[in-house]
Formats: structure tokens, C-alpha cells, sequence
């Protein structure tokens, strides 16, 4: 009788190989898991929001965690009576006025984008003219 040496085999995958695709699609699903598993998140304060469509979109997409950030490095000293940003979102659309969570959430998008000028593009604006640029277009 022959004895067949052992190897590692990935179960999600039918040829058994390892590939980051199939360990995303693993890690996507217990996320999805554990969120419904979350009866508190009431994502309809997000859309209820005073601010543009496209910021209510990164809002959502931050809870999510579909976008990579270093967000959790700029709150969590921030956020002591919230475990994350997700948390910290969705009581503040839940719990201000339409108009002051979406001058909160057009502020979020503003810096969300002077970052990713900064990353991409080598540029990026001073703070005052940040908060600037976002009070005009929640005016809008």
C-alpha cells in the first residue's frame, strides 16, 4: 500500500489552491455575517441626511468598510463611547438634525478628498479652505 504524502489543501477553491480572490470572498461573508447580526444599525439616517447623494454614498461605503482607510488611526481616541467609526456615523445621522449631520458628513467627504488628493496627486488644500469648500457645498 502506498502512502501519499499530505498537503495543504484551500476548501474554497476546487483545485485546492490558495488565492487572495477566494480569502477575500471568505472574509467578505463573515463580515456580512456578523453586520446582520447587528439589529442596531439603522442605515435609513444615513439617506435622511441634508447632504449631497455622492456623500451620503462615502458615508455608507465607510460603514461598510469598503473603502481602505486610516480612518480608525484619526477616531479611536476620539471615539471612547463608540468600538468604531461605523458606530460613530450612524448615531450621529440618527441622533442630530438632517441639517447638522449633513454638515458633519460633507465635512467627512471633504477631508476624504483633500486625503486622497494628497495620496494621488501631490496636492492637497489647507484645512481652512477645506472647511470652507465644505460649508459651500452644503449650502448648495
Amino acid at each position: 500500500m502506498e502512502v501519499k504524502k499530505d498537503i495543504l489543501m484551500w476548501k474554497e477553491e476546487q483545485n485546492g489552491s490558495y488565492n487572495v480572490r477566494s480569502r477575500y470572498k471568505v472574509w467578505r461573508n463573515a463580515k456580512k455575517i456578523h453586520s446582520n447580526l447587528n439589529t442596531n444599525e439603522n442605515w435609513n439616517s444615513i439617506w435622511n441626511i441634508k447632504a449631497p447623494a455622492e456623500v451620503k454614498h462615502l458615508l455608507w461605503r465607510l460603514c461598510q468598510d469598503y473603502l481602505p482607510t486610516r480612518l480608525g488611526n484619526i477616531t479611536d481616541h476620539r471615539t471612547h463611547s463608540f468600538h468604531d467609526v461605523k458606530s460613530l456615523i450612524l448615531d450621529i445621522c440618527s441622533k442630530e438634525d438632517r441639517n447638522t449631520a449633513g454638515k458633519v458628513a460633507v465635512a467627512i467627504g471633504a477631508m476624504w478628498k483633500n486625503m486622497n488628493d494628497l495620496i494621488w496627486n501631490d496636492e492637497h488644500e489647507d484645512g481652512s479652505k477645506v472647511d470652507w469648500l465644505a460649508y459651500h457645498k452644503w449650502s448648495e
